[in-house]
């Protein structure tokens, strides 16, 4: 399977093969980004540079502003997404990014308390081992905000073959979100803004909610470079979605979306 897609053998792979082939796809991964060391705060007023390819395990993940951090060692979550798209039946790239959103939520849950915290969790200590700040020691806590579910998709992203990049910025929708963590993708020589943490809502025609999909728009040509060097803000419109069979009409509110690297990043 090495140079394959994991899609051509998705229905019929075995656990042991699937376990076999994420192994030899991060063994490459790991020696090919490795151009970071850090990613998150650099200061109050900086946030680290967008990110290209697969965040590695060398890669310290700064959270918050006391330095604290943690590290990718364990790779469960590739192995859970390839067995959620084997039980939904999803056999190819496209139709696996609309998936993401869903299944980061149930892996991880979403922060849902001011009281229970990311620090908590991951800043244990033990007499008798070492404990690893690991991003997968916040699964299904119910802490993780849009950083975790932008890093996670940016390598469930690369792992799938896509070109993407990890940005860290700020978000309005509503109100102002700093330290907020989004991806751009290219498709087709296109360049695509995804949000996994705050995505779209499905709607049937009764006006039922169907799924989530992660919030996409496409990026004009022109606009990319000055928003990548925090020049330009992107001012998205927000939108739903109305399925029909198999086909979405788009429908947008009057809400917008203002996506910023705040001129921060160094």
């Amino acid at each position: 399977m090495q140079g394959k897609s994991i899609f051509n053998f998705l229905p019929s792979i075995s656990d042991e093969d699937i376990i076999k082939y994420i192994k030899s796809k991060i063994k490459y991964f790991q020696n090919t980004y490795k151009i970071r060391t850090n990613l998150g705060y650099i200061s109050p007023t900086k946030y680290s540079l967008p990110y290209y390819g697969f965040i590695t395990n060398n890669i310290k993940i700064r959270y918050n502003l006391d330095n604290d951090y943690y590290q990718i060692y364990k790779n469960n979550y590739i192995y859970e997404f390839i067995k959620y798209l084997q039980r939904n039946k999803i056999y190819n790239d496209n139709e696996a990014i609309l998936y993401i959103a869903n299944f980061l939520e149930e892996y991880l849950g979403r922060k849902v308390s001011r009281l229970k915290r990311r620090e908590d969790i991951l800043n244990k200590e033990s007499e008798s081992e070492i404990i690893l700040s690991d991003i997968d020691n916040l699964k299904q806590e119910n802490v993780a905000t849009s950083l975790e579910y932008s890093i996670m998709a940016q390598n469930l992203l690369t792992f799938l073959g896509y070109d993407s990049i990890f940005l860290i910025g700020s978000c309005k929708l509503n109100v102002i979100n700093d330290f907020y963590s989004f991806n751009i993708i290219m498709i087709d020589n296109n360049y695509y803004l995804f949000d996994f943490y705050n995505p779209i809502i499905v709607y049937n025609r009764l006006g039922e909610i169907e799924t989530k999909q992660p919030y996409q728009v496409k990026i004009n040509n022109e606009d990319i470079d000055l928003f990548l060097k925090g020049l330009k803000p992107l001012v998205l419109k927000d939108y739903k979605r109305i399925i029909h069979g198999k086909l979405y009409q788009q429908i947008n509110n009057n809400n917008l979306r203002i996506y910023s690297l705040n001129e921060i990043f160094n």
